[in-house]
């Protein structure tokens, strides 16, 4: 969900604008699930977008990086995703959100400023968590011309998983930002793991998923937890497995898109649609969706509920998009685009 220029590269990769428009697509239908189901951390399509679902746009974010590297210095190219991010997530955050769901009939305003400190994720916390991402990258980019690369990641995770955590999306940061690194790092490995495609591998890989995915939860630990809770480890320890479980998940979840990708969808008919979604309108889709994904939940058919409410809420964004593109004003303060250069979203 980050912007690109607006004439592709020629060595761009079309599959991961694939990939990255059926991610959207995915986040449409988990948040439809989540504001139209009462237990929709139960549902089981609910479970298995929201395993790996985010961390795929933050993989991606990596990858493309690495492909496409910032041509200017550290702070011309912190600055330009300063525009690109954060402006979006201020001005959707304090100027949209505070008036369109009627925050300001009963949350003072100052609170509503502390909510965003203390926890991005009130807002469009993706933004501004890939913001924080770019800045570290930028600071390994610094240093690794004088000391090497790997270690400089390598001390950095261990710095931001071992402090306390803080405001300001702290937390988050230490969730996503190794699946950022790990976007960046395996495009220069990547070729090193085409075996791993092989038939006989891939299968037990989605069994492994569907394995995982079953004792998948959200906002809990893990069942696999409770098993070991009578074993005499210290909660800490608990916590490391339950998190390398979750990233576990994840990763394979992103490995499993990429295959399914390249497998199913890349030369199918539905392929092109995905490519202008993910080249074009991902960061439109994810900050305007939210508002009108719940307008058709009198549709009585709970899943013909879900799927209409879902392509609703495309329509829609996409509509809006065009308009607030045309625009440019709009089109810089919601969606970080400056005219003169249209860029893309990712």
């Amino acid at each position: 969900m980050i912007h690109q220029d607006s004439i592709a590269p020629l060595n761009r990769d079309h599959s991961i604008d694939i990939i990255r428009g059926l991610a959207i697509l995915l986040v449409i239908v988990g948040h439809t699930i989540q504001y139209n189901t009462v237990h929709f951390d139960d549902n089981i399509l609910f479970k298995l977008i929201y395993s790996f679902h985010m961390p795929l746009f933050m993989f991606i974010s990596g990858y493309v990086l690495a492909i496409h590297p910032p041509k200017s210095t550290a702070i011309p190219f912190i600055l330009k995703k300063f525009n690109q991010l954060v402006i979006p997530f201020l001005i959707w955050y304090f100027c949209i959100a505070y008036f369109a769901n009627n925050q300001y009939a009963s949350v003072d305003f100052f609170d509503y400023v502390k909510k965003l400190i203390i926890s991005p994720d009130y807002g469009y916390w993706f933004l501004w968590v890939l913001f924080l991402n770019f800045m570290i990258f930028s600071g390994i980019s610094i240093i690794g011309k004088k000391i090497s690369e790997w270690i400089i990641v390598i001390l950095i995770l261990l710095i931001i998983e071992i402090m306390p955590t803080f405001y300001f999306g702290h937390a988050l940061l230490k969730w996503y930002f190794p699946f950022f690194l790990s976007g960046y790092f395996f495009v220069k490995i990547k070729h090193k793991l085409v075996k791993i495609s092989h038939k006989k591998y891939i299968f037990a890989i989605y069994l492994l998923f569907l394995f995982l995915l079953f004792f998948w939860n959200r906002t809990s630990p893990t069942p696999i937890i409770e098993i070991i809770t009578n074993i005499p480890i210290s909660p800490k320890a608990i916590f490391i497995i339950d998190k390398f479980y979750h990233l576990i998940t994840a990763f394979i979840g992103i490995f499993l898109i990429f295959d399914i990708t390249n497998r199913f969808i890349q030369n199918s008919r539905i392929a092109n649609y995905l490519t202008t979604l993910g080249s074009q309108y991902t960061l439109d889709i994810y900050v305007i969706h939210i508002y009108f994904i719940t307008l058709l939940s009198w549709i009585p058919f709970y899943p013909a509920m879900i799927i209409a409410n879902a392509i609703f809420a495309l329509v829609i964004s996409l509509i809006i998009s065009y308009f607030i593109r045309k625009n440019k004003l709009f089109s810089y303060l919601l969606l970080g685009i400056k005219k003169s250069t249209q860029s893309h979203n990712k």
